[in-house]
């Protein structure tokens, strides 16, 4: 897989739920190996066709409780009117961070080494461990170089890029999804009109956390997230801006598993949980 690029895409049309609901037209599915289907057919002796993407939930929230292990897909914007509706979803209500490539954001608080800095949390319900960029690395105090040799005995995981699959070495760190009293604010890196010009795009952007009044209101146990350059970091780029230059972190089932229900609806941009009854943190690899 290492080094696969990912070009082959297809239309699924017509597509249902086992039981006969329609889900509609899913377009331009890109067709390629995972880790996660190779761990289900290896570890667990199963067969996983396929993952389920941002386009299809952009047409249904998802709700899991993991305690009674029961999930449900509900008409997409139902999660927002659950007091209405009667419709039940996970207690805690955190407003969500819109972002580029249609992302998902929460703002978050990052610790490891003694040190912690507010970082941009992006859901990846599909992502089976969490990833944090290079620029959380180098916040934290890390080498930034992925062949320091600090990184020689790190257990490596094998990640998705926007050139393909790349080994990624684990540190363990302390996620904290945040609550705020506004907003965070945009920043763009200054420019000058004759590097825009020649360039045709600004050095990128970043979000000021100052006026946003973050809060630790979730707390989970420490996991062992990968260091790189995961694809979704490269789908924060704005065309005519750049690169996003902050500190992100691609909050996984590592991360999301630890509460008890998840309610998620990409429509709306809106994100529940249960608090986890027990914060245990995972043992440094």
């Amino acid at each position: 897989m290492l080094g696969h690029k990912i070009g082959t895409s297809l239309d699924l049309e017509d597509v249902r739920f086992d039981g006969g609901h329609p889900i509609g037209t899913l377009r331009a599915v890109p067709v390629t190996g995972f880790v996660q289907a190779q761990i289900a057919s290896r570890s667990l002796h199963s067969v996983i066709h396929g993952m389920l993407g941002r386009k299809f939930l952009e047409r249904f929230d998802f709700d899991l409780d993991r305690v009674r292990s029961i999930q449900h897909f509900k008409e997409a914007g139902r999660a927002s009117g659950s007091g209405k509706q009667g419709v039940r979803i996970a207690q805690h209500h955190f407003p969500s961070m819109s972002l580029p490539g249609g992302l998902i954001g929460v703002p978050m608080h990052l610790q490891a080494f003694g040190k912690t800095l507010s970082a941009v949390g992006i859901i990846d319900t599909g992502s089976m461990f969490s990833t944090i960029n290079w620029q959380a690395a180098k916040e934290l105090g890390m080498p930034t170089d992925p062949s320091d040799s600090a990184f020689d005995h790190c257990t490596k995981v094998a990640g998705a890029t926007i050139s393909g699959v790349a080994e990624m070495p684990l540190t363990s760190i302390k996620v904290k999804i945040c609550s705020s009293t506004g907003d965070p604010a945009c920043k763009a890196a200054g420019v000058s009109k004759e590097e825009f010009e020649a360039l045709g795009k600004g050095n990128g952007w970043d979000f000021d956390y100052k006026a946003a009044g973050l809060k630790p209101a979730v707390e989970f146990g420490r996991v062992n997230a990968a260091i790189g350059d995961a694809i979704q970091f490269e789908m924060l780029r704005d065309s005519a801006v750049g690169a996003f230059q902050g500190a992100a972190v691609l909050l996984g089932q590592d991360v999301l598993s630890q509460a008890p229900r998840f309610t998620f609806s990409a429509k709306d941009k809106q994100l529940w949980l249960d608090l986890p009854s027990r914060v245990v943190d995972a043992i440094p690899f």
